[in-house]
């Protein structure tokens, strides 16, 4: 009798978990919009119980489902998960932030899959996830108005500063797609909507709806000022903590591979990161990577020209953790005003090693490659010089730095011009950060833009390849795909040969001009790489196979799997498009008098790297033989991008978070990312199975009353002989 009990409840168990498998299916091919912090403030998404924010799929294709969301959004009806196109996005978005107190919206659901969406009218679609005036708070104007307008980002929607009340998914698998907007929505919930009307909106009960549950559980809250103090009286009990600093490294070389104060120094930089409201899901087509793909031309060209170029020192900087409020560059700058900036050892091929520390009296200019990706289109093949009219008007050295290399620049090219408003402020760049820290120095932000972005997606998930026109024909093989010259990579040529011919005349005592450019070739297979296939042979050839599989696997690890991310986030968190970005500055910064050694020799150990080293005055710092056959020599140093305001984070306290920011990232609470769709049972069926719980409850009681009434009848003793021969 046990037994049998045992199996029918071990059969209901089992039968009760293949129903709940059966009932919820998991999409897996999604990333939620996390909760992120300021010195005051939250922003972003995240709620502590994910198990209510459910409701019925709603879809907003089209003008007239949105009309109805919002007729809808008005009554008492069941919660809804609304599942929009990008083009409604905003829309939806703004109809629940309005009324967020009474909205049905439980959740919002974003698609961005491309060739779902190429069935769709996406006309005039612009869309920014950052503010019309990016950066803003630690800008130089902040408390200075007066120099032109600052809305440089027309698009924006300043949804990455805002604090939502329910969860935000993004979707950008086809499949999932379909699973979602065609087979839930289109076939159980349309028909139902449809026959809404303005005065009432009724489900039978014979109906079935397809729902959908988002989960999602972050355990930070308030500000960082207030998870930075929890955090650090959590260290004392357990290792986690409510959040951590945003930020990672910044990399820069010497072009010249010889360190050193005595030279004048111009920097050459480029940003390294971006982000958007979803974890991860950062593409960055026009911001970054457009810069990034122009300066490693430039600066493989220079390379070449490296013994000619003796009386200056060429610093190439790499900036992480800018878009949130310049802290990598202000780290960097503020390092050197405090003289606190990372010891470098060198050695020169012999015993006794020196110490560098980069000072900041012998930079004399910055010269930065911003936004350059709108240079694809017919309509705008032009590159802009935008300075700080406020230090030009007030330092001499730096007004002659920054008009020396306005003409400079213009002289070489026809297509790089002064912006049309003289007083018009700098836009978003790491230059504000040398400047905020009293740094004088001559710099010029190279852009697409004259007065306001060029791209209509900066800082958004959307700022991809096809929305800078970066296209390849069909059905090309990846070795001519690679070699295939868009029109993007052909003027970023024209204009990155000009870069480099200013700085390389800017401190060329012989003031001769550079005889060949920038490699035509290489700026396509770059543009290939970073837009087409982020694991071509081209970057796998500049890697050792040990640095090829640890790139890899930073592509998988994070969602979308294979697509590289330049997310900020936080210090132990290594990023696939930060990363690649380092090596490819290791490789392209490499010293090419050495690339020809063979693999045993190539080691700093070995006795003609020694030599060379010491008859040359420079140190060099890293050694690998890669997969085409070369010897990357190279000297790529790193430091710290976190915001100075953490120096005292691990006692729980921020630092003069006036000046600094104080950006962090909410730590995970142990619970998974979650969107599952399911289907909501009909109101007959829920109240047929709640009668029949009834029932059997009743019968339960029933039976269990009688057997005990009636056990002398259905159980008997054993009688006393038996028990003798049994015992």
């Amino acid at each position: 009798m046990n037994k049998l009990i045992l199996f029918f409840s071990v059969l209901g168990t089992v039968i009760s978990d293949l129903n709940k498998e059966r009932a919820y299916i998991n999409l897996v091919n999604t990333i939620p919009c996390i909760r992120r912090f300021n010195s005051t403030h939250q922003i972003g998404c995240g709620k502590l119980d994910y198990s209510s924010y459910e409701g019925i799929v709603y879809t907003v294709r089209s003008n007239n489902e949105f009309e109805r969301l919002k007729n809808l959004n008005k009554l008492d009806i069941p919660n809804l998960v609304v599942v929009t196109l990008p083009n409604y996005f905003s829309r939806v978005v703004d109809l629940h932030q309005n009324d967020d107190e009474i909205s049905r919206i439980q959740g919002i659901v974003l698609i961005s899959n491309s060739e779902f969406l190429s069935n769709f009218s996406q006309s005039d679609f612009s869309f920014s996830d950052d503010t019309k005036s990016p950066n803003s708070h630690f800008s130089l104007y902040k408390t200075n108005k007066t120099y032109g307008a600052s809305n440089w980002n027309p698009s924006g929607t300043n949804y990455m500063f805002q604090n939502f009340n329910i969860p935000f998914y993004i979707i950008y698998d086809l499949n999932e797609t379909i699973q979602v907007i065609e087979e839930c929505y289109d076939k159980f919930n349309q028909h139902i909507f449809e026959k809404y009307n303005s005065d009432s909106f009724s489900i039978k009960s014979s109906e079935s709806l397809c729902g959908m549950q988002l989960g999602l559980q972050m355990s930070g809250s308030v500000s960082s000022t207030v998870c930075t103090r929890r955090s650090s009286i959590m260290h004392t009990l357990e290792s986690s903590s409510f959040c951590d600093p945003l930020g990672g490294s910044n990399y820069f070389t010497f072009m010249s591979q010889k360190p050193s104060n005595s030279l004048p120094i111009v920097i050459l930089s480029a940003r390294l990161d971006a982000f958007t409201m979803y974890e991860y899901y950062t593409p960055g087509a026009n911001q970054p990577i457009s810069a990034l793909i122009g300066l490693f031309g430039i600066i493989e060209l220079l390379g070449k020209h490296r013994s000619q170029v003796n009386s200056s020192n060429i610093l190439v900087v790499l900036f992480d953790n800018e878009a949130f409020d310049y802290g990598g560059s202000t780290r960097f700058a503020n390092d050197l005003q405090k003289d606190k900036f990372p010891e470098i050892v060198l050695d020169y091929g012999i015993d006794n090693e020196e110490s560098f520390v980069l000072k900041k009296d012998n930079i004399t200019s910055i010269i930065e490659l911003n936004q350059l990706g709108s240079i694809g289109f017919d309509s705008n093949q032009d590159l802009f010089i935008h300075k700080d009219p406020i230090s030009f008007g007030k330092d001499k050295n730096v007004a002659k730095t920054v008009i020396e290399l306005t003409e400079k620049l213009t002289k070489y090219s026809k297509n790089i011009k002064p912006i049309s408003n003289i007083n018009q402020q700098l836009p978003p760049s790491s230059i504000h950060s040398f400047l905020r820290n009293d740094i004088l120095i001559g710099g010029v932000s190279l852009a697409d833009f004259n007065s306001e972005f060029s791209s209509n997606f900066y800082h958004s998930v959307f700022d991809t390849a096809d929305n800078m026109n970066v296209t390849f024909p069909e059905e090309m093989t990846e070795e001519d795909a690679a070699n295939y010259t868009t029109m993007f990579a052909q003027r970023l040529q024209a204009l990155t040969t000009s870069i480099a011919q200013t700085i390389f005349s800017l401190h060329n005592p012989s003031n001769t001009d550079l005889k060949d450019q920038v490699s035509q070739i290489t700026l396509n297979r770059l543009v290939y790489c970073f837009y087409k296939n982020s694991t071509c042979k081209f970057f796998q050839d500049m890697m050792t196979e040990s640095q090829w599989k640890s790139y890899q696997n930073l592509l998988e690890a994070n969602l979308p799997k294979g697509v590289l991310s330049f997310y900020t986030g936080v210090d132990d968190n290594p990023i696939s498009g930060k990363w690649l970005a380092s090596m490819l500055l290791r490789y392209f910064s490499r010293n090419l008098d050495l690339e020809s050694l063979s693999r045993d020799e190539c080691s700093k150990d070995f006795e003609k790297v020694k030599n060379y080293e010491k008859d040359n005055k420079v140190s060099i710092r890293n050694f690998y033989y890669v997969n085409n056959s070369i010897c990357v020599a190279s000297s790529i140093y790193a430091s710290s991008s976190v915001s100075p305001a953490f120096e005292k984070f691990d006692d729980g306290i921020l630092v003069n978070t006036g000046q600094f920011s104080a950006w962090t990232e909410s730590s995970w609470n142990g619970v998974d990312v979650q969107m599952k769709i399911f289907m909501f049972s009909r109101p007959s069926i829920a109240g047929l199975t709640l009668s029949l719980g009834i029932v059997s409850l009743v019968l339960a009681f029933v039976v269990t009353f009688l057997a005990e009434k009636f056990a002398h009848r259905l159980f008997y003793s054993k009688n006393p002989e038996q028990n003798d021969i049994f015992e």
